[in-house]
């Protein structure tokens, strides 16, 4: 077989390439090993209590956050310097593996052990990533609004009297004047026992907040905390805004809470938001999941490149998967 000397110099500088490449990872360190939760879970038997909000069209969101999150973990996955974990494949259930369920005090506070039995979709998420020894944890939710703030039903199909397409579940025009719809991005701000978290998931956050924000032209939602949203058992708003210019908030939710590693949920956008101009028919098509995946990748990059410049680096041996 002839081999042309342009093929050859092809072949050579392409191998180079990937030895360059090999060398630079190395060169970073290990790879972050970032975990992907894909929220809520999938309707079993017809029950779809832990699905989520339903979209304006009678999509669940748990369908919404599948779809983000395959797509997130594509553009991640793809660069050599990460390794990704999903808390919970698409269209399943979170399931702790056999061989971690014997070490789980190890990686549950005991107050979160003592509801892994009674929430294991739950706590299960954290379980997971705290025994992957995660460097960061994103969330993927999509968000909705009090039942007071909506009208229509989740209806999108043809009406067979008038063969007009019904416009399904949208937000009240009172409620779109007063608040501003769309993305924000979540920590857990109350952790007193471990304030580097906190520090650095305020960090992860900003950098993915910004991506989201400049590279999607996307707006920061403001309703959350506000109006009867986001209430706790007490009736007390358990919200509370960081920075409202990104969209980042604190709330008290599990898997940040319980989670060791740096910790965000990005709700991506309002599926309750529906008809011509609504959020949800912006956000649930491909382009724009594509858009989100490599502006998230981008946010995870930029915190990273951060830590690098201002942390010594770690021991390879603090992060051993087990």
């Amino acid at each position: 077989m002839r081999i042309s000397g342009n093929f050859l110099y092809l072949f050579v500088f392409s191998s180079l390439l990937v030895c360059f490449d090999s060398h630079m990872a190395k060169a970073a360190g290990r790879q972050k090993i970032v975990i992907l939760d894909s929220g809520h879970d999938p309707v079993v038997n017809g029950d779809s209590k832990s699905a989520g909000a339903v979209g304006t069209c009678g999509q669940f969101e748990v369908e919404y956050n599948d779809a983000a999150t395959t797509e997130i973990d594509k553009s991640i996955s793809a660069d050599r310097a990460y390794s990704t974990i999903l808390t919970r494949q698409p269209g399943k259930s979170v399931e702790i593996s056999d061989s971690l369920k014997p070490d789980l005090h190890k990686y549950l506070s005991p107050a979160a052990l003592a509801r892994l039995e009674k929430s294991p979709n739950l706590i299960g998420r954290s379980a997971i990533a705290n025994a992957a020894h995660c460097d960061a944890l994103i969330s993927v939710h999509h968000d909705s609004t009090l039942d007071e703030a909506q009208e229509g039903e989740p209806n999108c199909q043809k009406d067979p009297k008038t063969q007009k397409i019904q416009p399904g579940i949208r937000l009240k025009d009172d409620f779109k004047k007063k608040y501003k719809v769309g993305y924000s991005v979540l920590i857990y701000e109350d952790d007193k026992n471990d304030p580097k978290r906190v520090k650095d998931s305020k960090k992860l956050a900003a950098h993915i907040a910004f991506r989201i924000k400049s590279q999607l032209n996307r707006t920061p939602s403001d309703y959350h905390g506000k109006d009867g949203d986001c209430l706790n058992s007490n009736g007390t708003p358990d919200c509370r805004d960081i920075n409202p210019e990104l969209g980042i908030i604190h709330k008290d939710v599990a898997v940040l809470r319980e989670t060791r590693c740096p910790a965000v949920l990005v709700e991506v956008g309002n599926i309750a938001d529906g008809g011509p101009g609504g959020d949800e028919r912006k956000i649930n098509n491909p382009a724009f999941r594509a858009g989100l995946a490599k502006a998230i990748k981008k946010g995870l990059d930029d915190y990273f490149n951060s830590k690098r410049r201002s942390e010594p680096a770690r021991p390879e041996t603090d992060h051993k998967q087990n």
